[in-house]
């Protein structure tokens, strides 16, 4: 058996562990922490900004909506009032016919 063992790993490594209480892992790790919520607080934002977006778009088609309704039902009422009225002369154009007037009567 071979009694040297050849070792590759970085010189300034031999023998030690990694420090768990290392400022510059702390730093990182603190560094990192920040980051990920600023990142989780900016989306949290945006997500917001959209939803309030949707919400008023929301109510805009809601008005739309209603005012359209509005404006459809007042066309049906003056078109029952227009073939109520269509329909009052036409029997008095029947009536006239039948009693023999003249056909410009009403």
């Amino acid at each position: 058996m071979n009694p040297y063992i050849l070792d590759y790993s970085d010189s300034t490594d031999l023998g030690r562990q990694p420090d768990h209480n290392d400022p510059r892992r702390k730093r990182m790790y603190r560094t990192l922490k920040r980051v990920l919520i600023l990142s989780n607080g900016l989306l949290y934002c945006v997500a917001l900004v959209y939803l309030i977006r949707q919400h008023t778009e929301l109510n805009q088609i809601r008005r739309h909506y209603h005012d359209q309704v509005i404006q459809y039902d007042s066309l049906l009422a003056a078109k029952l009032e227009t073939e109520q009225q269509l329909a009052a002369l036409h029997r008095q154009l029947v009536l006239a016919r039948r009693a023999g007037l003249p056909a410009g009567y009403p």
